[in-house]
């Protein structure tokens, strides 16, 4: 351990000491103790005196000081009321800092708007805290997150860890993969190592269907990654409760009926997803599978 990290560490520990706090399992908490991330954070999300930051879980605020020093405003949003205590009392020279007492997950996404968003993030709200800032209008994000997850994220068709998550993103966001961190740079030592990524709207990202129509689809699909989309499809469609001339049916003239579920892309993946459901439209099955019209073509 370096001068520099040990200072960290040393004063982490005397911090949580000074006011009585063991990390608690259940809010994920692993305090940050190499400088190292602290200079990536701002550097990767290219943070200036414009820019209007949210920090979702500061802990001791650490990272929340060097952005403070770098930024226009940043807003902290944190759920442990011990270190709410801690943040105001160390962030209290500041007069561009906001502290939230709160739960990310039940917080407006309005928040995020127009912001980049930064975060240590706790591993086990990652998928849904994801998902939250993805569906709001934020500007960049930046997340440590644990390596198997940011793999599964980044995951390109074809690759062993590609599958509905990947899918699911990839609609959304770009994601880029931006250094691996050591499990060693917190405390407590967390089980596994984690990813700081990069995450950016994707403008190209327009879709006739509901969000959760589409993620249903994928995850019965996927179910069956690794067969041929003809296959997988038939499985799919008789979990639907369809019978076999019916498949056949809908599986008349569709597309790629021989490639590997596994190898479509995110893109490819959307357009089999149009072209059953409005099949499905046409013959009058969607209310079969408790759908309507309505879920498969935006308003």
């Amino acid at each position: 351990m370096t001068n520099l990290n040990q200072d960290l560490f040393s004063r982490t520990i005397s911090l949580l000491k000074q006011h009585g706090i063991h990390p608690r399992r259940a809010y994920s908490q692993n305090f940050l103790i190499n400088p190292r991330l602290i200079d990536w954070h701002v550097q990767f999300a290219e943070l200036s005196n414009t820019d209007d930051v949210v920090e979702i879980g500061p802990g001791l605020g650490v990272l929340t000081e060097a952005i403070a020093e770098t930024v226009q405003h940043v807003t902290c949003i944190e759920i442990d009321s011990r270190m709410v205590k801690i943040l105001q009392d160390r962030l209290k020279r500041f007069d561009n800092v906001n502290i939230v007492h709160g739960d990310v997950l039940k917080i407006p996404i309005s928040v995020f708007k127009g912001k980049k968003i930064i975060s240590n993030t706790p591993y086990k709200i990652s998928s849904p805290l994801l998902f939250r800032i993805l569906n709001s209008q934020y500007r960049l994000g930046l997340f440590t997150f644990q390596e198997e997850f940011a793999r599964r994220l980044a995951a390109r068709p074809g690759d062993s860890k590609y599958g509905r998550l990947s899918v699911n993103v990839s609609r959304l966001a770009r994601i880029k993969l931006l250094r691996h961190i050591s499990r060693r740079w917190f405390y407590p030592k967390p089980k596994v190592d984690s990813i700081l990524l990069r995450v950016e709207p994707n403008p190209k990202f327009e879709s006739t269907l509901s969000p959760m129509l589409f993620s249903n689809f994928i995850r019965d699909l996927f179910s069956y990654k690794n067969k041929i989309y003809k296959n997988a499809l038939k499985f799919v469609l008789k979990k639907w409760k369809f019978n076999k001339e019916e498949i056949q049916v809908l599986l008349k003239d569709l597309p790629n009926l021989e490639i590997v579920v596994r190898e479509l892309s995110p893109e490819e993946l959307e357009k089999q997803a149009i072209i059953l459901f409005e099949k499905l439209k046409d013959l009058n099955y969607l209310e079969r599978i408790g759908l309507s019209s309505k879920e498969v073509s935006s308003p």
